[in-house]
C-alpha cells in the first residue's frame, strides 16, 4: 500500500477554520486514500471536521499530512493546493 507524507504551513490568516476544514474533508472524500493530519496538538483523521478543528491550527502552523492508499499522492497534491500560499484569486 502506498504511503505518502508531506509537510506544509497553514497560510490562511484565519488558520484552518470551519470552512477550510469542511473543504479539506470534502476534497479528501473524493479519493481512495486515508489521510491523517498531525499538528502540535496530535494526529487526527481528516474525515472528521471536528477532529481537524480540534487541532486549533493557526496561520504559520506546520502540519504533516500522511496519506495511505492508491490515491495517496494525488490526494496530498489536492490538499497542498487548498492550503497553499498564493496571490492568485
Amino acid at each position: 500500500m502506498t504511503v505518502v507524507i508531506r509537510q506544509c504551513r497553514v497560510c490562511n490568516p484565519n488558520g484552518i477554520h470551519c470552512r477550510v476544514a469542511t473543504r479539506l474533508a470534502e476534497i479528501i472524500s473524493g479519493y481512495e486514500a486515508t489521510v491523517r493530519i498531525t499538528g502540535s496538538e496530535g494526529m487526527v483523521d481528516c474525515t472528521s471536521i471536528l477532529d481537524i478543528l480540534s487541532l486549533a491550527l493557526v496561520q504559520g502552523a506546520l502540519v504533516r499530512f500522511t496519506a495511505q492508499g492508491p490515491d495517496a499522492d494525488k490526494v496530498l497534491t489536492a490538499v497542498e493546493a487548498l492550503l497553499s500560499c498564493t496571490d492568485d484569486p
